[in-house]
């Protein structure tokens, strides 16, 4: 069997202010949620199959590191450059159509690379949505591939879903949170 994650990533203090700010800010709003779900932005990773997780791909939609828009890139260069930063969600794909189909969605988007700004930043502040909603955020462009093609039925009633908005839904369909460092489950799915 195929899995996708999710993976979360926990903001340190080191220079990436805008994750601390969406990590506090969301935080606010989201008060019911379990504080081992405490993130900042959003990535969906695809195993290699022959590689492992280390050797996969991640997709997200960022503004950081240069990149602006839907992109996919090696989990090597993202959640493995400091694993102790980062949770996940293992979300099985039941066949190999469904993972096919996760990984096409992802690379369509990618390759459409729909760019945001700084008014879809803002979004995670303001209680409507203020960009374009043909962009993703990270936990947007997350959101739709467990929407679109895990058809998770809590997924769609969320609106523009936060990161933590979205780890928080996730947890509830039933998915336990690991700790990407040690691979130990810290919140057990109730």
């Amino acid at each position: 069997m195929n899995y996708i994650r999710l993976y979360n990533y926990r903001p340190a203090l080191d220079g990436h202010v805008l994750d601390n700010a969406i990590c506090a800010w969301t935080k606010m709003w989201n008060l019911s949620a379990p504080k081992q779900l405490t993130c900042g932005h959003s990535e969906i990773g695809f195993q290699c199959p022959y590689g492992g997780w280390e050797q996969g791909l991640c997709y997200t939609s960022t503004m950081q590191d240069k990149v602006n828009g839907v992109v996919m890139r090696p989990a090597k260069d993202v959640v493995w450059k400091h694993p102790e930063r980062w949770t996940y969600f293992e979300i099985p794909c039941y066949s190999d159509h469904e993972f096919e189909s996760a990984r096409t969605w992802c690379e369509v988007r990618a390759s459409q690379n729909i760019r945001y700004d700084k008014r879809a930043i803002a979004s995670f502040f303001w209680f409507k949505r203020l960009d374009s909603a043909k962009s993703d955020i990270c936990s947007e462009a997350c959101w739709n591939v467990l929407k679109n093609v895990k058809g998770l039925e809590l997924l769609l009633t969320l609106n523009i879903p936060s990161p933590l908005r979205l780890a928080h839904t996730v947890y509830k369909c039933g998915y336990d949170l690991y700790d990407l460092k040690t691979g130990k489950v810290i919140l057990k799915a109730k």
